[in-house]
């Protein structure tokens, strides 16, 4: 067997009896999270204007919107769905793979779980698998020995196939129509990193999610994409890494998981942000209680992150997101790392502003992405410094159940009110349990 063949074969013969205990409960912890960011970012504008442009044209459907009162057909519910848990940067993140990977295969799966009768236990085994491999993929395209290439946005590209793979296997698909699903949905992958700090940037995963659950329905009708879209000379891994390491996704399936090295984000921000965060909360009572004016902002940090999260002017909430200068700025002004630090009134503040000018940039080939220095300069000669050697959320300090759980009532109640958000919480954690797994994407609904 070839590697696609490899991958193939293990997705569809996967048991949820074959799952460990630990895989099991990261990828409820996975869940729970994924689904929390899904309904709060319902309620972002972005949401609001993908609304408006798809459903005027999309087809008709029983598929729920996550968050919203409208229902759809399932390839919208999917994009819109899948953009929603993403659009705050608020989702998860591989420890190693620069991928989002939750996103994708949930958007698709509580879409897909309203048109094809599948209980809770089926979905997160589909959920699992999906996820398992667009972290396998990412490590495959940019983890040492591999070599990514850094144009390309990891988690839109990889989420065709971990969509196709986790859609196929719940709607039932042998080794050889998932083959034939992967291999249209590699056929397909993309996202530019140039949409950076774009809207387009926070839809991008949800249209390559949405092309995924496709592959998926066109596999089921025997259509085919190749043995080679994944390790042919024309491949997926020649066109997206430029060192690609196979050995990453095809060796020790079933043994090796990589579920186990997913992180969750305390802080609505670019995961390697949030060691400055962190230390920019710490030194936000020191610098209030000094008297005197910041005249330099210095952040000490891996080189990786300045690459990917250098926006000295951010120009919208998105830019913003994923600024390193704008997060250290407001959080030092504010003492606060929520979604109200990215809201536009914090972006234009005069003392923000201000201070995002006097951010400086130093990179540190010693610091890992989980950690950062800021050392503040004040006009009175006085300097102040935190270090974080590995920020909440990392694979060394990482957010517990209570703290995922708190996390997804806090963001999710003003969406959904606190009573509905519990009752939501509460399917989210008996999935495995549920008769039906359509039962969770309608709680997450609103009435309407």
């Amino acid at each position: 067997m070839n590697a696609l063949e490899t991958v193939s074969t293990w997705a569809a013969r996967l048991e949820w009896s074959d799952v460990p205990e630990e895989v099991r409960h990261q990828a409820l912890r996975s869940w729970v999270n994924i689904v929390g960011c899904a309904v709060a970012g319902s309620a972002h504008p972005l949401i609001s204007v993908l609304e408006r442009s798809l459903l005027a044209w999309s087809g008709s459907g029983h598929c729920s919107i996550v968050g919203r009162s409208a229902t759809t057909d399932v390839l919208s519910a999917t994009l819109l769905n899948c953009t929603s848990s993403g659009v705050h940067v608020f989702d998860d993140t591989h420890a190693q793979a620069v991928v989002h990977g939750s996103g994708p295969p949930a958007g698709a799966l509580l879409a897909l779980s309203e048109m094809r009768l599948r209980s809770g236990r089926e979905a997160l085994l589909a959920f699992s698998l999906g996820l398992e491999l667009a972290y396998r993929l990412g490590k495959a395209l940019g983890v040492a020995p591999a070599q990514a290439d850094m144009r390309w946005l990891q988690t839109a590209i990889t989420a065709p196939f971990s969509v196709a793979m986790a859609s196929g296997k719940l709607m039932g698909l042998n080794a050889e129509r998932l083959l034939a699903a992967a291999s249209i949905a590699l056929a397909q992958s993309t996202g530019m990193r140039t949409a950076t700090g774009q809207s387009w940037a926070r839809i991008s995963p949800g249209e390559t999610a949405q092309f995924g659950l496709k592959a998926a329905f066109y596999a089921e009708q025997g259509i085919r994409g190749g043995l080679q879209a994944l390790d042919g000379p024309n491949g997926f891994l020649a066109c997206f890494s430029t060192r690609p390491h196979l050995p990453w996704l095809v060796d020790d399936l079933g043994e090796r998981w990589e579920i186990l090295d997913n992180t969750f984000k305390p802080y609505p921000s670019g995961v390697v942000i949030n060691p400055v965060i962190e230390a920019c909360m710490a030194l936000h009572a020191p610098l209030a209680q000094s008297g005197s004016s910041v005249r330099a902002i210095e952040l000490l940090l891996n080189p990786m992150a300045i690459q990917l999260t250098n926006q000295p002017h951010p120009d919208s909430v998105v830019a913003a997101q994923v600024s390193l200068q704008h997060w250290a700025a407001v959080v030092l002004v504010d003492g606060q790392a929520g979604l109200m630090q990215i809201e536009s009134a914090r972006l234009t503040d005069p003392q923000v502003s201000l201070l995002r000018e006097r951010v400086q940039l130093v990179p540190d080939e010693s610091m890992p992405l989980t950690a950062a220095r800021v050392v503040v300069r004040l006009e009175d000669g006085t300097t102040l410094q935190q270090a974080v050697s590995a920020c909440l959320g990392s694979a060394t300090r990482p957010m517990t159940d209570k703290d995922i759980d708190q996390k997804f009532l806090t963001i999710t109640a003003g969406v959904l009110g606190s009573e509905r958000a519990g009752a939501l919480l509460q399917a989210c954690r008996g999935i495995e349990s549920l008769p039906n797994a359509a039962a969770i994407a309608q709680a997450a609904r609103l009435p309407g």
